[in-house]
């Protein structure tokens, strides 16, 4: 417990040391600071003193939208995987284990309701899953699958952010 208490500080201390705001974003409202990516808690620190990068999935058809997605969130310190379908999303979850899962709902092959559904199904500890669409009446049916929030197309990304944050930590 001692470990983790130091390598909560030492990340308070870099980030005080690092502070930025991307120049794509816009600066928080003073509800949320988004810290850096190493610097959040998962399970695993508390035993080994050190933090992890989180990892996010991105599942999103469009390529030039994932593109654009995943350098944001990169820019922030995240690491990012993209899948471009729900059925490839599955495979990269139980292959890469990432803590949160950022979804587009209508995609070929298999679509983001869908995957939400089947991941909902699987055995716990399961990431959370943001679901992103045009289409609110999606986003409903997206909530009562089990959806951990839902955004509304086009996404501000600081909202993204803030809400990948949340879902890291449990908050949603």
């Amino acid at each position: 417990m001692r470990e983790s208490t130091q390598a909560v500080r030492q990340c308070s201390a870099s980030w005080k040391d690092e502070r930025r705001v991307s120049d794509r974003w816009p600066k928080t409202d003073g509800n949320f600071v988004p810290q850096p990516a190493h610097c959040i808690l998962h399970p695993g620190m508390m035993q080994s003193g050190t933090p992890e990068q989180l990892l996010v999935l991105l599942v999103e058809d469009d390529a030039d939208l994932a593109e654009v997605t995943q350098a944001a969130l990169e820019h922030e310190g995240l690491q990012v995987a993209v899948a471009h379908d729900g059925l490839e999303a599955l495979e990269l979850i139980d292959k890469l284990r990432p803590q949160v899962v950022v979804t587009d709902l209508v995609m070929p092959v298999l679509d983001g309701l869908e995957l939400i559904r089947r991941h909902a199904a699987r055995p716990a500890p399961r990431a959370p899953v943001i679901a992103v669409s045009a289409v609110a009446a999606r986003l409903r049916v997206a909530r009562e699958l089990g959806a951990a929030e839902v955004l509304l197309k086009p996404v501000v990304p600081q909202e993204l952010l803030q809400s990948v944050w949340k879902a890291a930590r449990g908050q949603l």
